[in-house]
């Protein structure tokens, strides 16, 4: 008996050990959690570095979802969104302001004003349905109301994909297993000491480090590997969703297929006696001559064809979709046909460069028309749960492009360029940008891109060249970029108010500069241009009760320089004039005096009203 203990003591001692060394990494924090949502204060952030859990390689440029903050507590009049998917559902190419989850959130909140619509972005670069299967119990803590998903493209050479750098297993247990040891701290301190040397990955775009496996047959046993692994994510992320009863809007995936060469063909990894070459390029060459012929469906069928036979396996192919289409009929699930929805938008009805950017990723038409179609789901959605008391408002032809300029466009078309110059394009695919500009909008383009200014700064300073050269109204354009992505930052409107100001348009000007002032009390100058505004309006009362919050505040006085105090008080000095209350105007004047005593246009009125 005492053997048998001494044999389990043995046995469970190294257990016992890591246990405790565990417990002692994450009492003083030396770790990650991989808590997708960190609580600050009232509002819930995004871990920035949750995919540091599926990308093993030190050597990768590591993927980081957009930063968001989604408050914690909901009101009865908030409608909440998750977008879950990879670089489509994330934006790629472009800045916060081109992607279908940003154009559904600005889109739904013009039809539903009386809904409070959020859309939460948490779409990242390179991730397939075995990372979002992993990520999505922590959805709930966020509590959503309507779940969109848009991935599959990244199944082979994504994280954790079967044909990826970052492959792990085709076992789901093993997969599972494997991010559960990546939790634990004392991995975490063991995989830290293992990637102390770099590798030599740091100028590969993500796309190009992430590929393992090349040459992947149609069917063949990676293949189908891959296929049966994402039915059984997806099926198994469609379940969790609805046992926890939320719905959840499935869509086909989509790419360009009329104006890509097969990649395994541009990239030169198939050899050049392979017949599965042959097949996948002669297929796209015999679409081409079809093109030429007006002969558009036998064109639609050999492009489709080319891009399933392509063996370099980026684009998602026809039989993922079929898996998606049926998932979404067995269980129920309501299904945006997107790959259909780009089929009838697209030139000749074969989606392209009209639509998309490079292979996959659409450009700012491609993530407009996403956005349309979800959309018209959400929508029914919505009118179904009857939380509205009205008819939806009816948008413009041009809202969604009000919301981007040329400078963003040309952003994410410099980002393409250089992945253009990578592994499996090669510098082989010709590539013009959509906008032809002024080299100096090129040139903050390519400033914001190298990050040396920020986004909403590229905006500003673009704004303030087009002033310069009387283009108001672009401007006005570029400020209101800025509003809408950042709502809740009085910059923009500051900036937008003394742009009205500067034209005289005093009323504009006084909107935003109190949207500023609402945003940030503390701004002491604007207090000073709302009330001298509303002087020139002739509405004195409103500009003696600014200028006097003004005035009597130690905190926001003291951040007025002498000049502008003398002005202040000179113009509230004006106001009581206007009023007939002399008095009050005489006492304003003298404290104007005060800053500078030699002012002679404050000494003149000061005189006329002490004569009256």
């Amino acid at each position: 008996m005492k053997k048998l203990a001494f044999k389990a003591i043995t046995f469970l001692l190294p257990f016992l050990l890591l246990f405790i060394i565990e417990i002692i990494l994450r009492v003083f924090n030396l770790g990650e959690s991989f808590q997708l949502f960190q609580m600050n204060g009232n509002y819930w952030t995004i871990n920035r570095n949750i995919c540091t859990k599926y990308f093993s390689k030190n050597d990768l440029s590591i993927p980081q979802p957009i930063e968001q903050k989604i408050a914690v507590h909901k009101s009865d009049r908030t409608y909440r969104i998750v977008c879950l998917g990879g670089s489509t559902t994330a934006g790629f190419p472009y800045t916060e302001n081109i992607n279908y989850p940003y154009f559904i959130n600005k889109i739904l909140q013009h039809k539903f004003p009386e809904l409070e619509i959020q859309v939460i972005n948490l779409g990242i670069s390179a991730i397939g349905s075995s990372v979002i299967l992993d990520l999505l119990p922590q959805i709930q803590t966020i509590d959503p109301d309507l779940v969109l998903i848009y991935f599959g493209h990244n199944e082979f050479y994504g994280a954790l994909g079967t044909a990826s750098v970052e492959y792990v297993s085709k076992y789901p247990i093993l997969i599972k297993s494997l991010l559960w040891l990546r939790s634990l701290y004392f991995y975490q301190s063991l995989s830290h000491l293992a990637n102390i040397i770099p590798d030599n990955n740091q100028d590969k775009t993500l796309m190009s480090a992430l590929i393992g496996d090349l040459a992947l047959p149609h069917r063949g046993e990676v293949y189908n590997i891959t296929h049966n692994l994402f039915k059984n994510n997806l099926i198994q992320i469609v379940d969790l969703l609805k046992s926890e009863g939320i719905p959840v809007i499935l869509s086909t995936l989509t790419c360009n297929i009329r104006d890509q060469i097969p990649l395994d063909e541009l990239s030169g990894i198939v050899d050049s006696d392979s017949s599965a070459k042959s097949i996948a390029y002669n297929k796209y060459l015999n679409a081409l001559n079809h093109m030429k012929n007006k002969e558009y469906l036998n064109a639609k069928e050999c492009f489709i064809e080319a891009k399933d036979l392509d063996q370099l396996r980026f684009r998602a192919s026809s039989d993922l979709n079929m898996i998606i289409k049926l998932v979404s009929q067995v269980y129920d699930i309501p299904l945006v046909d997107m790959d259909m929805c780009f089929f009838r938008n697209s030139v000749d009805g074969i989606p392209g460069r009209d639509l998309f950017n490079e292979h996959l990723h659409p450009n700012e038409k491609g993530y407009e028309l996403m956005a349309k179609a979800y959309v018209d789901s959400i929508s029914f959605m919505i009118n179904k749960l009857r939380i509205c008391s009205f008819k939806a408002n009816k948008l413009s032809d041009d809202y969604v492009s009000s919301l981007y300029s040329s400078l963003d466009v040309l952003i994410g078309e410099i980002k393409i360029q250089k992945l253009l110059d990578q592994f499996p394009f090669n510098g082989k695919v010709n590539f013009t940008f959509s906008y032809y500009c002024d080299p100096i909008v090129f040139e903050l383009a390519k400033q914001q891109v190298n990050g040396n200014i920020y986004w909403d700064e590229a905006h500003y300073k673009l704004a303030e060249y087009y002033i310069t050269k009387d283009q108001d109204t672009d401007a006005e354009r570029e400020y209101n970029i800025v509003i809408n992505a950042y709502p809740n930052i009085a910059v923009p409107y500051y900036k937008l108010a003394a742009l009205y100001e500067n034209n005289m348009n005093w009323k504009q000007s006084i909107k935003y500069y109190e949207q500023a002032l609402s945003l940030n009390p503390e701004l002491s100058f604007i207090y000073a241009k709302v009330g001298i505004m509303y002087l020139n309006l002739n509405q004195p009362d409103k500009s003696v009760a600014v200028l006097n919050k003004l005035i009597s505040s130690e905190p926001l006085l003291q951040k007025l320089t002498l000049i502008q105090k003398k002005k202040v008080h000179y113009f509230i000095g004006l106001a009581y004039s206007s009023q007939g209350d002399y008095k009050s105007a005489a006492k304003m004047l003298k404290i104007a005096l005060s800053f500078d005593p030699d002012d002679i246009q404050i000494q003149k009125l000061l005189k006329q009203i002490l004569n009256r």
